[in-house]
């Protein structure tokens, strides 16, 4: 009986002291081997161009699943980057320079992305030639309204 107790005593005593312990704030391992990060871009003044780069971007969109590496990090930024020239040229920034910067050494990393879209060009008239078989074919949009 008197070891009955003493186990009772025990065990609420535990249970009580479970309560007032502070929440496990710990990190998992898998998180704390990863590289969190915040990106920013240059404000640029077309916003609809901005949108677009931040639709269209891997560290955005995988913002909340940080890499394990730098170099996996970085990755991502060229791959942004490839995306944002194309952006770029099917917008007519022909001459556009991109450019980044990730500052590694602080936490979150900060990942700097640099727009400069240049001049953008624009057609002020084109022509429009069928060659070959059935270019005489009646029809064909001739000029740019007809199409």
């Amino acid at each position: 009986m008197v070891v009955y107790m003493l186990v009772l005593s025990l065990f609420m005593n535990c249970a009580v002291n479970a309560d007032d312990s502070p929440e496990d704030t710990s990190v998992s391992e898998e998180e704390e081997d990863t590289l969190s990060y915040r990106t920013e871009f240059t404000d640029l003044e077309d916003k609809n161009l901005t949108l677009r780069f931040k639709e269209t971007s891997k560290l955005i969109a995988l913002n909340d699943r940080p890499p394990h590496t730098l170099a996996a990090l970085e990755r991502r930024v060229r791959t942004d980057m490839d995306t944002f020239k194309k952006i770029l040229r099917s917008e007519g920034y022909y001459d556009g320079k991109l450019t980044y910067r990730i500052e590694a050494e602080q936490r979150p990393v900060q990942i700097l992305i640099d727009i400069d879209p240049g001049p953008r060009y624009r057609l002020k008239r084109y022509t429009v030639e069928y060659v070959g078989p059935g270019s005489d074919t009646e029809g064909l949009p001739r000029e740019p309204e007809d199409a």
